[in-house]
């Protein structure tokens, strides 16, 4: 899209290199966690063990947006250094899209989370529906940016398609209570 709309060749490499370098490390924290959360939450369900899922999902939305705030802080206050050591002399205007890409992935890493207690509560439909508005919101919301600012413009609409993703999980998480097995047998007729 930068290059399409903007004819800015350049840019799309360097905006490339600024979505990788700030996109990896939170999906690397956010895989160790879930990796190491996602078992145990799912198990908690599945066992109707509802205080111990309740547990286990509030300390891992914990852990997740509390990373993710650290991260994003931490690359706001280091963008300079970040960019200028780890990437080329022709990349370092990724300066100024990096803390944008940090904020999205701060909404992405949550709305992940969220996703994960849908599919616990095989509400996959909702997963889709999540998944399609921040497809959806990625359109309607980066074109318009980019036709109008070029680079800077697909880093500001980052943080808000993430953020329209993220507030649709969240909507669709509290709009049900997670299902519980019915009870079976002569007295459930």
């Amino acid at each position: 899209l930068i290059e399409w709309l903007s004819h800015d060749i350049s840019g799309v490499g360097v905006y490339a290199a600024g979505y990788g370098l700030i996109s990896q490390p939170f999906l690397i924290l956010h895989g160790v966690v879930a990796l190491t959360l996602r078992p145990v939450y799912f198990a908690a369900v599945s066992h109707d063990n509802h205080a111990g899922a309740r547990r286990t999902f509030r300390a891992w939305l914990a852990i997740s947006i509390s990373i993710g705030v650290i991260a994003s802080v931490l690359i706001f206050l280091t963008r300079g250094i970040l960019v200028s050591s780890l990437l080329g002399p022709q990349y370092r205007h990724a300066v100024v899209v990096v803390p944008w890409i940090a904020l999205g992935y701060l909404f992405y890493i949550t709305e992940q989370v969220l996703e994960q207690y849908l599919l616990a509560h095989k509400r996959t439909s909702a997963v889709l529906i999540a998944q399609a508005c921040g497809a959806l919101a990625s359109i309607v919301v980066t074109i318009p940016l980019v036709a109008s600012l070029g680079m800077i413009g697909a880093a500001y609409a980052c943080p808000v398609y993430f953020l329209i993703q993220c507030v649709v999980a969240v909507t669709l998480v509290l709009s049900a209570p997670a299902r519980t097995h019915a009870p079976t047998g002569p007295a459930s007729a």
